[in-house]
């Protein structure tokens, strides 16, 4: 069962469906794929379909997307990653629930899994995952496209 907060950002996330078509069509937008060994760092919004997804978001006015992507992981994970650790995977579209929008997808491959704290109020899980026991039904499209990139 969905968390109560899951629930009411499931509802809030249709009913803005058509404001959120129009802001992200025109927003530019980072992903991070954060790998250790075979785990992968994960986290669920309170605000969409209940899946889960890559930690990023939208970049600030004049910044550029390595910067964006390193301040979305902070903001969202507390991993504080320099940013030569970075590598740029792709320009890749996502479609989700006929929202569709551009990012860059970069990598971020850690030695060992660090200990990552949830950003409150945006955020309501995250974790490190075995990618080889992942269901794609738990998955947004883009989780499972990085992984097969990176993966296989």
């Amino acid at each position: 069962m969905m968390p109560w907060q899951q629930k009411s950002g499931l509802f809030v996330y249709w009913l803005m469906w058509p404001g959120l078509w129009v802001y992200l069509h025109f927003s530019q937008r980072t992903r991070l794929l954060v790998v250790c060994d075979q785990q992968v760092l994960l986290v669920k919004s309170w605000l969409g379909d209940g899946k889960w997804s890559l930690p990023g978001g939208g970049r600030h006015r004049g910044e550029d997307s390595l910067t964006g992507a390193q301040r979305e992981l902070a903001e969202e994970t507390t991993l504080d990653v320099p940013l030569k650790d970075f590598q740029f995977l792709a320009n890749t579209t996502a479609n989700s629930n006929g929202l569709r929008f551009r990012y860059d997808l970069f990598v971020v491959d850690l030695a060992t899994t660090a200990p990552v704290q949830r950003q409150r109020g945006e955020i309501v899980a995250i974790g490190w995952f075995d990618y080889r026991q992942l269901s794609s039904r738990q998955l947004s499209q883009e989780v499972q496209e990085a992984l097969e990139a990176w993966f296989d």
